[in-house]
């Protein structure tokens, strides 16, 4: 039985760009026919991504706006959730964000009325890219502890980073009201309030940060100065 040769062409990611690449192959005789292909192998790698990701926040509601969990235990597991936080943690550090997530994940589930596992959960989000998912996480501490001045801290930066600056201009004049001598809102809301055009309000934060000792990056200075002369100069 004959064998036949033919070119195919095939694909090969290169960076972002799909580089076609030609090749041969040789056709086994009729008997020894291969099945046709499946699944590609980019495919079947994004599936398994998927089940990954299913399986880490798998017993965890994000749609309400706050974290829930779906089958609570009856009593806080703190020693779990400690122990859960440190893999997290762990994790973390070696850049492997999904398995982080389902650490943080589990330390919520063990302990949900605990504060840091959602502190954490948010984090290892905004990690994997998913700051809507940290939003909420740092929207149930908030629900948990209304002055807990980091969560709101951080839920502001996942607004500002979705370009929602009117809402977390809102949340961190919350921080300021928690915490007037919080150099860092000042200067998030210097930032925010230029991006939003309201440079008076922007040179007011700028002064109150640097009235607390907080020295504001020089490059949005100037670029402050470009859109309004400061009022408070001369």
């Amino acid at each position: 039985m004959r064998s036949s040769t033919r070119c195919i062409v095939l694909a090969t990611v290169t960076g972002a760009l799909l580089v076609p690449l030609a090749a041969c192959e040789s056709t086994p005789p009729s008997s020894e026919a291969q099945p046709a292909a499946g699944v590609s192998p980019v495919s079947e790698r994004d599936a398994r991504r998927q089940a990954e990701w299913a399986r880490a926040v798998d017993g965890l509601d994000f749609d309400s706006g706050v974290v829930v969990v779906q089958s609570p235990p009856g009593r806080s597991d703190v020693a779990s959730a400690r122990q859960l936080m440190q893999r997290g943690e762990t994790e973390l550090q070696v850049n492997h964000k999904i398995p982080a997530v389902e650490a943080f994940a589990d330390a919520v589930k063990a302990a949900p009325d605990m504060i840091e596992p959602y502190m954490g959960l948010g984090r290892a989000m905004i990690l994997k890219g998913k700051t809507d998912l940290a939003a909420v996480s740092y929207r149930t501490v908030i629900q948990l502890q209304p002055n807990h001045v980091e969560a709101r801290v951080e839920l502001a930066n996942c607004l500002a980073r979705e370009l929602r600056h009117e809402e977390a201009i809102a949340e961190m004049q919350q921080v300021l009201v928690l915490d007037p001598t919080h150099a860092q809102a000042h200067e998030r809301l210097a930032i925010w309030h230029y991006y939003v055009g309201d440079y008076g309000a922007a040179w007011r934060h700028v002064h109150a940060a640097d009235d607390l000792g907080h020295v504001m990056p020089p490059q949005f200075i100037n670029q402050l100065r470009g859109k309004m002369a400061d009022p408070g100069a001369g």
